[in-house]
């Protein structure tokens, strides 16, 4: 199953939280819930991981989840890593062409996305994409 949506200012880590809690007490199943997001300037974006499991000493399914967190700057100084300082410009725009360090021309708004979405992928953030 497939949900997508929007929220303002965070992840919605309680409606993740408390899904996994109701589909697990309706199926009787343990169940796991992956989420990414990221905000829409990229100050941060993340996967994170709900599952439940039967907790015989409280007699019901419990929700523990793990985080896979990253901050806008992580992403930057992959994207620094690239294209070099010139990204420190006032100039720089993100939607432009410029030269990478490696001499590859491209767009560092779509490495960036690149590198944001691979992270979706393999739950590893690094900039070989």
């Amino acid at each position: 199953m497939y949900i997508s949506g929007h929220s303002a200012w965070s992840h919605p880590y309680p409606f993740c939280d408390r899904l996994a809690q109701y589909l697990s007490e309706i199926t009787n199943n343990p169940i796991t819930i992956t989420m990414t997001y990221e905000d829409e300037f990229r100050n941060f974006f993340g996967v994170d991981t709900f599952y439940s499991s039967w907790n015989d000493l409280e007699g019901e399914y419990l929700v523990d989840h793990d985080e896979n967190y990253y901050d806008g700057e992580d992403l930057t100084d992959l994207v620094r890593e690239k294209f070099g300082n010139q990204i420190d410009d006032d100039e720089f725009d993100w939607w432009d062409t410029y030269k990478a360090e490696d001499g590859e021309e491209m767009c560092p708004g779509e490495y960036a996305d690149n590198v944001v979405y691979n992270f979706f992928e393999t739950g590893e953030l690094n900039g070989s994409v």
